[in-house]
């Protein structure tokens, strides 16, 4: 599990701890973070571990797409073993889980939820019988909110048997709650890990891997300072930088990738907010009053703008300073800007203390996620 997983040493060791309780008793664990970091990494880490060891796994990988259809991630959960234990579930269950897996018309009447939960949780209990069962569900916060219902019924009845939930989750998403599974587990059985930025050495070694390239210090300082260590930024920047690039760029050009995916946030906003957003992002310290004077207008004004984006998520403003909520919005707000604009932008910035090298290392860890 961990010859092909850099820098995460730490949180395999929890993973491999939660997978120990799991053969005693029911456990959880669940993996938050932002996009990118390495949750879903972990997760499959953690789902092929459990099969190595020969536990039951019943996996699903929510998406956004599928938010919207009942029983969608049930159906993923439960259909590798339906042929086995459908046969072995009292009637009102077997036909309630038939139905929501779509092997059996729903008739006339509605669909009776309870059944559904009450099979669930007896086929997790049967399934226990002969090896622990790993519940594994990769981006909880787009689970269909039929499958959340069932899996909240069953796991919070299934009893003490050896059963296990691994989850990952978006920070700051709209995931359904652990609180009342966490009332459920003895003392110590739920486990929360918050998977953080990679260190520079273990991105150096990511990349080295990956892209079978190895940067200057000063190149890779600068990608890990614009990724804010979050691998997959890491790796989309340096895929895009040519080979010949000299070290020390004026500023780190992104991929259009993760041009797009900031670009998306940010042309909801007012054009004033947005030139605000680009004189932010060339000056290493960025304060209201710097932003107004470097697009001529009043605090007040700056204030205004800058609350909108603040609104929308792309900066945090403390005590008048001004902090995007990850480094990747900075580069990509001047990355995408126009020549024009940026020169315009660092001209009027010289005399607040920016420079265009602030560009490439912006407000570095510590604030809320991209997405």
């Amino acid at each position: 599990m961990t010859d092909a997983i850099v820098g995460r040493e730490v949180e395999l060791a929890g993973i491999g701890t939660f997978l120990d309780a799991v053969g005693s008793g029911s456990a959880a664990l669940f993996l938050g973070g932002e996009p990118g970091i390495g949750k879903t990494t972990l997760w499959s880490a953690a789902v092929e571990e459990a099969r190595r060891r020969r536990y039951v796994v019943l996996s699903t990988r929510a998406v956004e797409s599928d938010a919207k259809l009942a029983f969608a991630a049930l159906a993923d959960l439960l259909e590798p073993a339906a042929d086995d234990m459908l046969p072995e579930l009292p009637e009102p269950q077997r036909r309630a889980i038939a139905v929501a897996l779509l092997r059996e018309d729903p008739g006339a009447r509605a669909l009776d939820q309870r059944a559904v939960g009450a099979g669930t949780t007896t086929m997790l209990r049967l399934l226990a019988r002969s090896a622990p069962v790993v519940v594994a569900v990769d981006d909880l916060q787009w689970l269909d909110r039929a499958s959340a219902r069932v899996l909240d019924f069953a796991l919070r009845r299934v009893g003490d048997v050896p059963l296990g939930l691994v989850a990952t989750s978006r920070s700051g998403g709209d995931s359904p709650s652990a609180s009342e599974l966490e009332r459920e587990l003895p003392v110590g059985r739920l486990s929360r890990v918050q998977v953080g930025p990679m260190s520079l050495a273990a991105l150096h070694e990511l990349l080295k891997r990956r892209l079978d390239r190895s940067f200057p210090r000063r190149t890779l300082l600068q990608i890990e300072q614009v990724a804010g260590g979050n691998p997959f930024f890491a790796l989309e920047i340096a895929r895009a930088l040519p080979v010949d690039a000299s070290p020390g760029l004026p500023f780190m050009p992104l991929p259009d990738n993760l041009v797009r995916l900031v670009e998306t946030r940010i042309s909801k906003l007012p054009a004033a907010t947005r030139t605000m957003l680009l004189a932010a992002a060339a000056v290493p310290a960025p304060t209201v009053e710097a932003i107004a004077a470097a697009v001529e207008t009043t605090v007040s004004g700056s204030l205004r703008g800058l609350e909108r984006a603040e609104g929308a998520g792309i900066v945090r403003i403390d005590g008048g300073g001004i902090r995007f909520s990850h480094p990747i919005f900075a580069a990509a707000v001047y990355s995408s800007a126009r020549p024009g604009a940026r020169r315009r932008v660092d001209g009027r910035s010289a005399g607040q203390g920016g420079d265009v090298v602030g560009s490439a290392r912006p407000q570095r860890r510590g604030a809320p996620g991209v997405g």
